[in-house]
């Protein structure tokens, strides 16, 4: 090796994927035990697909503040995992923070890029082994594949963090992918995946850690897809499960306000991109209701 560095150019994409099975969504809910083999249903409920999987939380690097995956993790994920699909596979941390905003002028605090580095970092150093024989059958079938892939062993995200040159600027934060995400890879196999335009990411609301879990909490609910008929354009959030998800308690009751707020924010500025058709918030619940097709 020469050690001569290159010059890598960021071309950022319109629109994140987003992952919508539970087969990747699981890693990141804090219900998985550490080394302790897991079996996640991956189909419906009338129709099990298993997919067997073994994560090593204790193995993210001890030099990192937690040593544990959330949903602002499964966020970044998703954003890694967008630039590598769109061809890009080197950039730098401030990039993934503007591919999470929807926002390509962003200009992103050091707060930001050191939150999203060390979600990175922790992406980089969990280790996975999982079995997806029962998925690769089911969604691969009759395909005319050749390969018959069925067993994943490495890290969740296969990369390093690197110094080298990006857009014309020496940087200690880029990032190289060395292949496909496994969880992107998979839900891409099942077809359930989306993509959301940098303008429905683009929210007018400032975008921290706990707003990103909410926009992205929303979006998934929002654009999951609904097998029951009568439900296929009207999507339920109950306020309850949202506050577990968001960890606010009952007594905080001003933190509650303020994130309903955002929640009303947020629904009306989808409802006037044309996101959504419209809304209602209720004591117990949130009626989004979608643009019929």
């Amino acid at each position: 090796m020469s050690g001569e560095q290159t010059n890598y150019h960021t071309k950022l994409p319109d629109a994140i994927f987003l992952e919508l099975d539970k087969g990747a969504t699981e890693p990141f809910s804090g219900r998985l035990k550490s080394k302790t083999e897991e079996n996640i249903n991956v189909g419906p409920a009338d129709f099990p697909i298993l997919r067997n999987m073994i994560i090593d939380y204790e193995s993210i690097s001890d030099w990192l503040p937690e040593r544990k995956l959330n949903y602002f993790d499964l966020l970044v994920h998703d954003a890694v995992w967008t630039l590598y699909v769109n061809g890009v596979t080197v950039f730098s941390v401030s990039t993934v923070v503007k591919v999470m905003s929807g926002n390509s002028s962003l200009n992103p605090s050091k707060n930001q890029q050191e939150k999203v580095r060390n979600s990175i970092s922790r992406l980089l150093s969990t280790s996975v082994k999982i079995s997806f024989s029962q998925e690769f059958e089911q969604y691969k079938k009759g395909d005319g594949s050749s390969e018959h892939k069925t067993y994943y062993e490495g890290q969740l995200v296969a990369g390093e963090i690197i110094t080298d040159k990006i857009n014309n600027r020496f940087s200690n934060a880029v990032v190289r992918i060395l292949r496909e995400p496994i969880l992107g890879e998979l839900a891409y196999m099942k077809g359930q995946v989306t993509q959301v335009s940098n303008i429905y990411l683009s929210v007018p609301i400032r975008l921290e850690i706990d707003t990103y879990k909410l926009r992205d909490y929303l979006l998934r609910r929002i654009l999951r897809k609904d097998r029951r008929k009568n439900k296929q354009n009207e999507r339920s959030i109950r306020l309850e499960t949202l506050w577990t998800f968001m960890e606010i308690e009952e007594d905080e009751y001003m933190t509650r306000m303020r994130t309903l707020e955002k929640i009303e924010k947020m629904l009306s500025y989808w409802q006037k991109e044309k996101m959504i058709a419209d809304y209602q918030v209720f004591n117990d619940k949130i009626i989004v209701r979608l643009l019929k097709k």
